[in-house]
């Protein structure tokens, strides 16, 4: 039975309009605990996301951070076949880092403001949509 055909009964069967309106506020206030429930849950759910993330990211962190020092070492030795300067050398070293350095923070800016859709009417009304 849908929502019109129940309120055609209910005028039939002669409800009265206090009942209709405790019946209104009983399912506005169902209503009002679900978002809020949707709400807390899509929150859950971000935030499980974004701790991943920044644990994994530490982890990598140290790990590269070791590994980019033993490739400069490596690289500054195989420039010095070819630059008689050991300080020419590092430079170019530190210039190649740089350039990699700039590349994967612009692809982790773009990781970091990709949006989340909204699912809950309370965090629709919070993003603007």
């Amino acid at each position: 039975m849908d929502q019109y055909s129940r309120m055609r009964k209910d005028e039939e069967e002669g409800i009265p309009l206090p009942r209709l309106f405790k019946q209104l506020a009983d399912e506005a206030s169902s209503l009002v605990k679900t978002e809020v429930a949707l709400a807390k849950a899509e929150t859950v759910e971000l935030g499980k996301k974004y701790i991943w993330a920044i644990v994994l990211g530490v982890i990598s962190l140290l790990l590269v951070l070791a590994t980019i020092v033993m490739l400069a070492q490596a690289g500054v030795l195989l420039l010095l076949n070819y630059i008689s300067s050991p300080i020419y050398a590092h430079l170019l070293m530190g210039l190649f880092l740089i350039v990699i350095m700039a590349v994967l923070l612009g692809i982790a800016m773009a990781i970091v403001k990709s949006k989340h859709r909204p699912v809950g009417l309370i965090f629709k009304l919070f993003s603007g949509r």
